[in-house]
Order: structure tokens, then sequence, then C-alpha cells
């Protein structure tokens, strides 16, 4: 075998608007991913070329066929099927959004507003251009995770220990900034509530708690019966049940409270597929499974090191997990209790704490690190993250604490540098 030798390659894509014919053709072993973007480009008989990645067995090539077929100990007389699809391009600073503290928590809704919460104890909405619309005041701490109910409604919780429920004015004319309404606090954790997660479908809020418990919510109107009673104030119950004030606070009670991790709950999510399921990871080390009508945990996993976030891969039935191990770990809730991890991503060099998968793209995720950098990766690349993504504030050393990868905005980054950051990858 030389340079000179062929093989017989198959070129096949899942995207059918640069799909080839699928007859084989001969090329040479020394063709490397460059080599194999001219091809295809010529099979294409495109004017303007594009700039493919190529997979093999589901991993990206990097080296010349022959070299991984050597490693492979494959023949080269067989036809090799090589996938072929769109290079992802490096991602393109857009903004930044400034804020009087450490932003500690990002969320962007499903139109055209972003949800931060920041150590000052505020969050805030934010437009697309960059204006605060809409300020939540409430909270006696900083406030540690806000996710979006629906457009005009949000939840935040705070290491004031509580939970909060706020409505808003969500209109599209607003030029000026209104203040939300909370509606519900919920109270129930003895230390700081690290992470919540929202079941629209259902109304139903997870909580995460530094006290290591977990907590089932309601977030439904009609639940008269989860409302805190108290017996000192028998007026405030009449206004309650006669609606006389719109403007009470209603104190919520949990539908459950459960010791979950025997330290930290860090993160909390819904099962994607069946919101009677949850997750949770902790600094115990532990990955836990739960199912949400009996409040029991059902099954749990143990990793080597603390554990900060979770993230699910729906379409690859994975979790994603960031650990204190510096290392991103992906775990297969299906397999047995044996098998922890079923693939690792290296490249961050201190904790990844914050998580969030791709919508467009089913083997992408971003990860957010006390390293300074949101890394964007493609899980069939074994070799390391995709790109980097560094703090426009050019503070060195500056603690990232979340992400959120909007399929409207793009990859939102907030962290230690007071910045809400916008990047985006043009062709995804």
């Amino acid at each position: 075998m030389n340079d000179h030798t062929k093989i017989r390659v198959c070129f096949i894509t899942q995207q059918k608007d640069i799909e080839v014919d699928r007859t084989p053709v001969f090329v040479p072993l020394s063709l490397a991913p460059s080599g194999l973007n001219h091809v295809v480009n010529h099979l294409l008989e495109r004017n303007v070329p594009i700039t493919f990645a190529f997979l093999i067995d589901g991993q990206f090539l990097h080296t010349s066929i022959g070299e991984y077929l050597a490693k492979k100990n494959l023949s080269y007389e067989t036809i090799l099927y090589v996938e072929y699809i769109r290079s992802t391009q490096p991602p393109v600073y857009l903004a930044s959004y400034m804020h009087d503290d450490w932003v500690s928590s990002i969320h962007a809704s499903d139109s055209q507003y972003i949800l931060s919460g920041c150590y000052d104890s505020l969050s805030r909405v934010w437009n697309g251009s960059g204006v605060v619309i809409a300020q939540a005041y409430g909270h006696s701490g900083p406030v540690k995770s806000v996710r979006w109910i629906k457009d005009n409604q949000f939840a935040t919780s705070s290491m004031d220990q509580t939970i909060k429920v706020w409505k808003w004015k969500s209109k599209h004319d607003l030029d000026f900034t209104v203040s939300c309404r909370c509606i519900y606090e919920m109270k129930g954790h003895t230390m700081s509530v690290e992470s919540i997660a929202i079941d629209s479908k259902t109304n139903r809020l997870l909580s995460a708690g530094a006290d290591g418990n977990i907590g089932i919510w309601s977030i439904n109107d009609n639940d008269d019966d989860l409302v805190h009673n108290n017996k000192n104030d028998t007026h405030l119950n009449k206004k309650r049940k006669k609606n006389e004030s719109k403007n009470k606070i209603i104190i919520k009670n949990p539908i459950s409270i459960i010791q979950g991790h025997s330290s930290s709950s860090s993160d909390i999510i819904f099962d994607t597929k069946d919101s009677t399921v949850g997750y949770s990871v902790g600094t115990d080390h532990h990955i836990k499974t739960w199912d949400l009508v009996t409040f029991s945990n059902v099954d749990t996993r143990t990793s080597k090191d603390a554990l900060f976030a979770i993230r699910p891969m729906p379409a690859l039935s994975l979790l994603a997990c960031g650990s204190s191990s510096r290392h991103i770990l992906l775990h297969d809730p299906r397999v047995s209790s044996k098998l922890t991890t079923v693939q690792t991503l290296k490249g961050h060099t201190n904790f990844v704490v914050s998580l969030s998968s791709c919508i467009k793209n089913d083997y992408m995720l971003i990860s957010g690190s006390h390293d300074g950098l949101v890394k964007i990766w493609d899980i069939r690349a074994p070799n390391g993250s995709l790109y980097s993504i560094k703090r426009e504030s050019g503070k060195d050393d500056t603690k990232v604490f979340s992400v959120d990868w909007s399929s409207n905005f793009g990859i939102i980054s907030g962290g230690e540098d007071h910045c809400l950051q916008i990047n985006q990858i043009n062709n995804l």
C-alpha cells in the first residue's frame, strides 16, 4: 500500500440539500478532510464551495483515510462509508449586557427575551437590543437560578432559601422598564436554592438546594391546598379565598421535600420525554433518578468527582454532567448501574458548572467553566472541543457561571465579569 493506492468511498449525508449520488468512487488513501472537501464539492458541481466535516463510524475524521484504516486495522479493499456534514463555523461575538454584580444564571425564552439572575439579588428581562425592560425585586440574597415558565411569567431561586414566581407585562412596544409582580413565594429549603427546573405541561417546578434536598412544587393557580395557612391572620386567608387582593403574594408549601444528596444538590432537570421523572446531581458525586409520582429515588450512580451541572441530550438518550474534575461526563440513565459514564469530554482547566445542549444539532452542547471559557462540543469529535469562547470583558481568570444555547439569540453566557455575553455560530 502506498500514497497512490485507492479505496472505494461511498459519500453519505443526512442533509438532503447537499446529497450526492451514493455510487462509490475511488479516492487515494492519502486524502485527508481537505482533499475529501474537493471531491464532494466537485460531485455537487458547486460554484461556491462548502466546507465539510467528515465522519466514519460516527467519529470525525482528522487524519488521512490511510492513517484511519491503519489505526483501526481495516482493509482498503472494502467500500468505506464516509458521512459528510457542513462544518461548524467559528462563533462570532455579538454583544455584552452589563450588570451590577456577578451574573449567576441565564435563560432565553422561546420568543424574544433573555432572563438573567444576578448576585445583586435582582432578575432582569432583556430584549434583543440589550435593553432591560423588566426587573424583579424581592429576594434578600443573590439569585442563583432563573427559568421561564411562559412569556409573561418566570421563576427565580436565591441564596435567601426561597423560590419566587413572577409576572410582568410582556408587550412588544415597551420603551421603559417595568417592575415584576411576585405571585408565589415558595419556602421549604433551609439553605440556598441552587437550581430550579420547570415543566409547563404539568405546572410543576423542581428545586435543588445546598441543604441536599430536592423540592417538588406546584405552579398551578388552582392548588389552594398548597397555600401556606397562617392561622394568626384569618383576614389574609379570607382575602386569598375570595381573591380580593390581586397583589398579595401567595406562600406555597412544597408538594414534597425529599432528602436527595448527602451534601449540596447542585442541579436538577425534568426528563424531556417523561415529566414524571427527574434527575439531579450533587457535590456528593451522585447522579440520582427520581420518580416524581412516588417522590422516591429509583436509581443512583456514583462518579469519581463532585458534580455541578446536568443537562439532557434527548435524541441520544444521554445526560451531560459537569464535574470538579474539569471534564464533562456523558451518562446513559438506561444502562446498568455498574456503568456510570459512556464518554468523557476533556478540555477545561477548572470546574465545569453549566451546560446547555443545542436545539438544532443533537450532537452538540456548550459548557461554562470557572476557567473563564465557554466551550463548544460535538460529541462525535474525540479530540476535544470544536471552539473556545473567551470573555470579551478582557478580565483574566474570570469565572463563567451560566450558559444557555438559544435558537433565537445564540450562545449566551454570564459570569464573574458582570457581563451577559452573546456569541453566535452563523451556520447553525
